[in-house]
């Protein structure tokens, strides 16, 4: 559903902005912007040295 993610630990649907589950307590991790777009440059970098390298 949109808006909603998954609880890992219980399985149920929660809101999207919840830091808790409501039914089991489970405590979402914070995920911050910058570390997406480290993750994303890195990966780019790593495509184009692959690429690069075998040409």
């Amino acid at each position: 559903m949109k808006g909603q993610k998954e609880c890992p630990s219980c399985a149920m649907m929660v809101s999207e902005k919840a830091n808790v589950c409501p039914v089991c307590q489970y405590e979402f991790p914070a995920q911050s912007k910058g570390m997406r777009w480290l993750a994303l440059a890195l990966l780019i970098a790593l495509i184009l040295l692959f690429v690069f390298r075998y040409l």
